[in-house]
């Protein structure tokens, strides 16, 4: 597992700010501070990259990483102060060169950390010498690794985009890709070693020139375990260019296509709401985040953020029952969150400011800063509350006067008409006093809602009949302009 995250207010975010990206798997150069070594620590090291990220039992941030100066697997573990600072205890796990100075080979890429309910730290990574899969577990105080899956293929190629869980019987299990067969696979730990076997070796497919591609799966590969103890593995077919997932676990596995539509499936990662299923990815040919939802066999699709060079490195989570997820931005080359809020994704840069709920239907920070759009929120009587505050006093006295002289003028205007027209109505030398008499009760006759469609209309400022048709094609704001808007709704009153 890249990343575990209970909440977005997950500390890790704030507390481990100078790693950047969640689950950056070697997008960038991340920074932690130097691992004990013969460098010197005023040296900068370069040993950030394929960073996974747990908590510990006693919730710690942990986090394993590849050493990219040593050519080696690390793993550290944070302490944070009451300042909110944090220490770093950091380890060598495997790779690191001896006390000769001798490097013995190539490992710690695609790191992928999970905690065992013992509170054992397990560590799935590749061994880019022997094109391998490796795992090392901490017992006892030291580390111990071992090779996990050689792959299938003619030579071993194995290892990559490691993704380690643990399964319903309480032990690890890791989903990786074998680029030497072409194939994901899923290597399982039986309490004295592990068994590799594949769970998907692709689908050739035939390409718009008629020549055959052949089958080749599971880069990217993400793996989670359900509630129910479900396994599931997204993952990227190369071949297709789509999104698969494989549902399944020791018994065998059920493969199917998410998406397809275009080139899509890159960094996948899921997350459980219930029976419904979420997984977010990237759109490889548009650079775009997407997300899917759904059970298999039942998947529907949406762009998340529709920014350039986006969707990378993506963590999702839940926060308020609702999907979140971070990405890298790679045209500003930064980190991004992603909240679904109703019917809309707000999308912002990833700051180290924390957006709570401020209860009122918007996230807002420590500052007063609030991020919009917001939702509906029940607010009781606090319309009430801030009209009366002395910042709204000013607008609440104006409407207040305004509806006194809107009440005043509407009583006066259609007593002084309704006054004058029946005095005409009722002249016999007026012919035709039954047909006025008819005309001028229909606007009684109206209903309210149709009557303002029809008077919105006649007054509209381009196109309306009063403004082009009675005065010559004039462009007076009737319902644009504030004095005009209510003498025009006074005047539609008496009407």
């Amino acid at each position: 597992m890249r990343l575990a995250v209970p909440a977005f207010t997950w500390y890790a975010v704030a507390s481990v700010a100078a790693l950047a990206l969640p689950a950056c798997n070697g997008c960038s150069d991340q920074k932690i501070e130097p691992v004990d070594s013969a460098l010197p620590v005023e040296v900068p090291r370069d040993i950030g990259r394929w960073l996974s990220m747990a908590v510990t039992a006693d919730g710690k941030p942990a986090v394993a990483y590849y050493d990219v100066e040593a050519d080696a697997l690390g793993y550290a573990v944070g302490t944070i102060g009451a300042d909110g600072n944090v220490t770093w205890a950091k380890e060598q796990v495997d790779s690191f060169p001896d006390d000769a100075g001798l490097n013995p080979g190539d490992a710690g890429k695609y790191a992928s950390l999970v905690f065992t309910a013992d509170g054992t730290p397990w560590i799935a990574y590749q061994d880019t010498t022997n094109g391998t899969l490796k795992v090392a577990r901490k017992g006892d105080g030291a580390w111990t690794t071992a090779v996990a899956d050689i792959g299938g293929g003619a030579r071993s190629d194995a290892g990559y985009w490691a993704s380690i869980a643990v399964d319903s019987s309480g032990n690890p299990v890791v989903a990786h890709y074998d680029q030497g067969q072409g194939a994901l696979r899923v290597a399982r730990w039986d309490g004295s070693a592990f068994r590799g076997s594949v769970a998907y070796d692709g689908e050739s497919v035939t390409g718009t020139d008629g020549a055959v591609i052949p089958g080749n799966a599971g880069a990217y590969a993400r793996l989670r375990v359900a509630p129910d103890g479900t396994e599931y593995v997204a993952f990227y077919d190369t071949a297709l260019g789509a999104l698969r997932l494989a549902r399944g676990g020791s018994a065998g596995w059920n493969v199917e296509i998410v998406d397809d539509a275009g080139d899509v499936g890159q960094w996948p990662d899921l997350q459980f709401a219930g029976s419904v299923v979420r997984i977010a990815y990237q759109d490889v040919g548009n650079q775009d985040l997407k997300i899917a939802a759904g059970a298999p066999g039942a998947w529907s699709t949406e762009i998340v953020d529709g920014g350039e060079y986006v969707g990378s490195d993506i963590a999702i989570f839940e926060e308020a029952s609702q999907p979140a997820m971070v990405y890298f931005d790679g045209v500003n080359n930064d980190m991004k969150l992603a909240r679904k809020s109703g019917n809309a994704w707000v999308t912002d840069t990833v700051t180290g400011t924390v957006y709570p709920d401020n209860g009122a239907g918007n996230f807002e920070s420590a500052d007063g800063l609030v991020l919009q759009p917001g939702w509906k929120a029940m607010v009781g009587l606090g319309n009430y509350k801030t009209a009366m505050a002395s910042t709204g006093q000013s607008e609440i006295f104006g409407v207040f006067a305004w509806t006194f002289v809107f009440a005043f003028m509407s009583v006066l205007l259609s007593f002084i008409a309704g006054t004058f027209l029946a005095l005409v109505f009722n002249d016999p030398r007026l012919r035709g006093r039954r047909g006025y008499r008819v005309v001028m009760i229909l606007p009684y006759a109206f209903p309210v809602f149709l009557s303002g469609l029809v008077w919105s209309g006649l007054l509209n400022q381009k196109y309306g009949f009063i403004n082009q048709v009675l005065l010559g094609g004039a462009d007076v704001p009737w319902l644009q302009d504030a004095m005009l808007a209510r003498v025009t709704v006074i005047l539609v009153s008496v009407w």
